[in-house]
């Protein structure tokens, strides 16, 4: 069998239908489709068995409720495909993409491509705008990490994985944790030996909605960001590997974080579990410009931020944030 799709569930029932009939389009390739259905409280599962006598190969496992990454390493586990592509079940296959992406396939440890991202007003938009390699050029993952690791997708749905290789390398999601995503991808690339870009073809149709991550207003997304930052410094730092391009990845996400405490209204929160080891850490990660790039990565939550509350002074705002965040 050629591939193993992957699906987690929880409470998906909205988006489920068309997730679900985008890959049932794809009758090129030998597939299988596994579903995991998270301790879903709405009809997501009996939707899911609607499928079970059109979809050949197609596996439903249901868990309680032990989040995303659980569902992805248990079904990763028992895939019997060469390949895996991991698709959250709010977001769909643009029609017949992944199939090419599988024609294209040589014997690669990871094929990345693009996606397209829309909102509910179904306004698309280039995901990925700055994946910049090149078609029919296999790559090594030290080299790509060295040269482009803060261009990269941190998200898995950009993907398909040789199924031996993530298993070789004992790679599975870390549990437990929001971002989780990031540590993944980025550890995945420092093993492999092997990647092809297909850099400007869409493949994932990714839905930005209230209940999806980047839009999750829990403080916990914050909080596991923070802890999955440092996994990322560590693991580097471990591996002797924090080349320039590492430590922008790790400053982007901390800004990333600063950014969510402004506009979700969690400074408080944040000031409570950003420690010395946070700012040691930025402060080795840190531009060569900075402080002008914290400027401009606070900027335009600070107009965000402002637009909330038109008492807020911008200058005086920006000369706090500075005062409060400056690395010295």
């Amino acid at each position: 069998m050629k591939l193993s799709i992957i699906i987690p569930i929880y409470n998906s029932f909205k988006f489920l239908d068309e997730c679900i009939n985008s890959i049932k389009i794809c009758d090129s390739i030998d597939y299988e489709l596994i579903c995991i259905d998270d301790g879903s409280t709405d009809k997501s599962l009996e939707l899911l068995k609607s499928f079970e006598s059109n979809i050949d190969n197609f596996t439903i496992i249901t868990q309680s409720n032990k989040g995303q990454s659980n569902a992805r390493n248990n079904a990763l586990k028992m895939a019997r495909g060469e390949y895996i592509f991991f698709l959250d079940s709010d977001d769909s296959l643009i029609y017949k993409s992944l199939e090419f992406v599988i024609t294209k396939i040589i014997d690669e440890d990871i094929i990345c491509f693009n996606a397209i991202s829309c909102d509910s007003d179904m306004y698309f938009n280039l995901y990925y705008k700055e994946l910049q390699f090149y078609n029919n050029i296999i790559y090594d993952g030290l080299s790509v990490l060295e040269l482009s690791a803060s261009n990269i997708p941190l998200v898995p749905w950009c993907y398909v994985f040789k199924r031996d290789f993530l298993i070789k390398n004992d790679l599975f999601f870390k549990e437990g944790f929001f971002h989780e995503d990031a540590l993944f991808v980025l550890q995945t690339f420092f093993y492999a030996k092997k990647i092809s870009f297909i850099p400007y073809f869409p493949v994932v149709k990714y839905r930005i909605h209230n209940n999806s991550t980047t839009n999750n207003r829990k403080f916990k997304t914050i909080y596991d960001l923070i802890i999955i930052n440092r996994e990322i410094f560590n693991f580097f730092i471990n591996m002797n590997f924090l080349k320039d391009e590492i430590k922008k990845v790790v400053w982007n996400l901390y800004m990333y974080s600063i950014r969510k405490s402004i506009t979700q209204n969690y400074q408080k929160e944040f000031d409570n579990i950003i420690t010395t080891e946070d700012f040691d850490i930025m402060n080795l990660c840190k531009p060569t410009d900075y402080p002008k790039a914290l400027l401009l990565s606070l900027k335009k939550s600070i107009f965000k931020y402002q637009q909330k509350d038109k008492r807020l002074n911008r200058a005086s705002m920006i000369k706090n944030l500075i005062k409060q965040y400056l690395i010295k």
